[in-house]
């Protein structure tokens, strides 16, 4: 039988520990639409498009808060529109990323459009509508910083998986995909702030 490592911490770091999370989190508050990606690297980008072909989703998009608290912007989007959706900022009073982000409550729904809650701001930017969606906190530092969401759209043409519904266990996958997305993340801030590049 193999031994058992045990790891614990290194009490000549305990004095810098305060003084670490502090400057994580102010590093945490630097992060933004526009800089996310260079943080997450292939990788993150991988683990999205991964996400979306394991919970049969058109797009796979992560929204961020902007600098000013007031929109949510869409950072980074999987789907065909790519580029393109990435130009979307959304109120963040409205639609049901929002209430994700304020609530910090998972949200999982097949008849989206039945919702009140529903923005029809991407549909109507986009020329699409959207039928399902997945929306699940994003965290960095342990602080709600945005949303990581997933849809099923229709186009005049296209409907991906028709006979396909979400189901609790796509739901678990975008909240695993949102975990490690953030994780990478907060990595990549620690080597950065402690200088381990």
């Amino acid at each position: 039988m193999r031994p058992r490592h045990q790891f614990t911490a290194d009490e000549r770091f305990a004095p810098l520990i305060s003084s670490l999370e502090e400057r994580m989190l102010r590093a945490s508050d630097l992060v933004t639409p526009e800089n996310i990606r260079s943080l997450w690297g292939h990788r993150g980008e991988q683990l999205l498009r991964q996400t979306a072909l394991h919970v049969a989703a058109h797009a796979v998009g992560l929204w961020l808060r902007d600098r000013e608290n007031r929109h949510l912007v869409l950072a980074y989007n999987t789907g065909a529109t790519g580029p393109a959706a990435c130009e979307i900022r959304q109120p963040i009073t409205e639609g049901i990323v929002s209430l994700v982000l304020h609530s910090e409550q998972p949200f999982l729904e097949n008849d989206v459009q039945k919702n009140a809650q529903h923005s029809k701001l991407v549909d109507l930017a986009l020329h699409q509508r959207t039928e399902a969606m997945i929306a699940t906190p994003f965290y960095l530092q342990s602080q709600c910083r945005g949303v990581l969401s997933c849809v099923q759209i229709r186009t005049e043409t296209t409907l991906v998986r028709p006979n396909h519904r979400f189901e609790m266990v796509d739901l678990e996958a975008m909240q695993m995909a949102s975990t490690l997305l953030g994780d990478a993340v907060d990595y990549q801030l620690l080597r950065t702030t402690i200088g381990w590049v």
